[in-house]
């Protein structure tokens, strides 16, 4: 039987596997920072579209231990979405479509 983890470990095994700071994992999720913190210490629960996109991220670095292109292209155009529905947010994805490049460019 295999033992289980929480969502937090989970999270922050993904991110120490990638050799993230929080900083540079948290706008993957677009989230900021201290609400990342507190999601690895398993004090406030994942939202649908946190758990999503982690697991899309997770997913696609599993596989080659690298984030594939069509997970983030997947992920960029969810946020163009969101940018679209709520002008407000537009920075927010800005931000997070900036640190999914990198990540991506960094492999």
């Amino acid at each position: 039987m295999t033992e289980q983890t929480t969502f937090g470990e989970d999270l922050k095994a993904w991110r120490n596997k990638l050799g993230l700071k929080q900083t540079q994992a948290a706008p993957l999720l677009g989230i900021h920072q201290s609400w990342y913190s507190k999601l690895e210490k398993d004090t406030k629960p994942p939202g649908p579209k946190v758990i999503k996109r982690f697991a899309a991220l997770r997913h696609s670095s599993s596989q080659q231990h690298s984030v594939n292109t069509s997970a983030c292209t997947a992920l960029l155009e969810e946020l163009r979405v969101e940018a679209g529905r709520r002008p407000q947010r537009t920075e927010e994805a800005l931000r997070i479509a900036v640190s999914l490049i990198r990540l991506v460019n960094a492999e």
